[in-house]
């Protein structure tokens, strides 16, 4: 009974380890593309006013384009709200108060790490073994690397799809097709350096784990002839 007690709580203590681990892991690589999309902010608030600025501009009054009329016409109020676009201080708050959020991406990478020592606490509970506690958690991390270089690889591929959804083209059916296209697109062509990054980072997280794992099994194979 006690034998069978201690394999039950050793499962368990190993299965909550892992979940600390996993969870660590998805909380450093979602951390890290929320910090490189906010810092890419201003990139697409320039892309979102340009596109706007654009699309009102070609707009037809009068049996001419806004910008022809604008040009002839630059006192007009409509014109002045029109070129104020690329300063207006609503959209420069509404982007700072996103901007704010970043400060806690360091919050969420130090709950990370306290998870990971927690999960490795457990695992090695679960093990008795140093070797072997390190090796199951250097290639649960490694594999799960992986997994997430792969979402996040698909991650523009996801959200189009999404953007392409019956229930988003019915949000957005009063929008000419043209003016969503062209936001899809500057949100698309924003979030690939956050995405190539959190990617990259993945890769590299992956790699590094998978190195260390295969040592630490190199040296359990060893250790075991060894004790042979």
């Amino acid at each position: 009974m006690n034998e069978t007690l201690k394999k039950v709580l050793k499962f368990f203590s190993r299965s909550l380890g892992f979940f600390f681990i996993n969870s660590a892991i998805i909380l450093i690589l979602f951390a890290f593309f929320t910090y490189s999309s906010i810092n890419n902010l201003d990139s697409l608030k320039t892309s979102l006013q340009n596109s706007v600025q654009k699309q009102i501009s070609n707009l037809s009054y009068n049996g001419i384009t806004i910008e022809e009329y604008c040009k002839i016409n630059r006192q007009d109020e409509n014109c002045k709200q029109i070129s104020s676009l690329s300063n207006n201080p609503e959209i420069d708050q509404a982007f700072n108060n996103v901007k704010a959020y970043q400060s806690y991406t360091s919050s969420a990478i130090f709950a990370a790490i306290i998870l990971f020592f927690l999960g490795f606490m457990f695992v090695y509970l679960g093990t008795f073994s140093l070797l072997n506690a390190g090796y199951k958690v250097s290639f649960n991390i490694a594999i799960n690397s992986f997994l997430g270089a792969i979402y996040f690889n698909f991650l523009p591929n996801i959200i189009k799809a999404v953007l392409n959804t019956s229930r988003f083209q019915e949000l957005t059916r009063e929008v000419p097709k043209e003016y969503v296209n062209e936001i899809t697109n500057v949100i698309l062509t924003w979030i690939k350096i956050p995405v190539s990054a959190t990617f990259k980072l993945s890769l590299v997280i992956g790699g590094i784990f998978l190195v260390i794992a295969i040592i630490l099994k190199i040296e359990q194979k060893k250790r075991l002839k060894i004790t042979k």
